[in-house]
């Protein structure tokens, strides 16, 4: 979990062009890292702001929709576009995942003056920031794709999309009052 001054500090931070944006839209949607590391454009309706993220490429093994606020949508329009592949966060033209993760996160951590840290904490202090702003479990769960807990899934069948909508224009503007503090 990262504190207001940890996120501040990684947000300025300018040490990858590839790194940086994947930390960003890590806080902002609450997704697992390895699901924004393989992210490929065919996933992003950048008109809908929505990632569409497939069965085969989600842990539950059901596909997962997941709105991207005004700053997510963003970021990821001042990426580059690869006529050899389609991954969004590459060094490799679009034809490889972005890999030198481990390298590039201990270079952020020197540049900032953080420590303790790790990219997956990013998820935890989105849904943290969510909670802290009064978003419910249950959908902050949905946002984050969990699955829930018994026989009462059988019975719920609701998408919460405009929920997921609101909870992620609810966290860009938290992280903006972090940032400007």
């Amino acid at each position: 979990m990262l504190d207001d001054d940890e996120i501040r500090a990684f947000w300025e931070a300018e040490t990858h062009r590839v790194y940086m944006p994947m930390l960003k839209i890590a806080l902002l949607t609450g997704q697992r890292f390895d699901s924004i590391r393989t992210l490929r454009w065919k996933q992003i309706d950048l008109k809908q702001r929505l990632w569409s993220i497939p069965a085969e490429a989600f842990k539950s093994g059901k596909p997962h929709s997941v709105p991207l606020s005004a700053t997510a949508s963003t970021i990821l329009e001042a990426l580059p576009r690869w006529d050899a592949g389609d991954y969004v966060f590459t060094t490799q033209g679009g034809v490889k995942p972005f890999g030198n993760i481990g390298r590039e996160h201990a270079k952020l951590l020197r540049a900032t003056g953080t420590s303790g840290w790790h990219r997956h904490d990013l998820r935890r202090t989105g849904a943290t920031i969510l909670q802290r702003e009064g978003c419910s479990m249950e959908i902050i769960a949905a946002l984050l794709g969990h699955k829930l807990q018994g026989v009462t899934p059988i019975y719920l069948r609701h998408d919460y999309s405009t929920e997921k909508r609101n909870a992620v224009d609810t966290l860009e503007r938290a992280v903006t009052k972090i940032l400007v503090s």
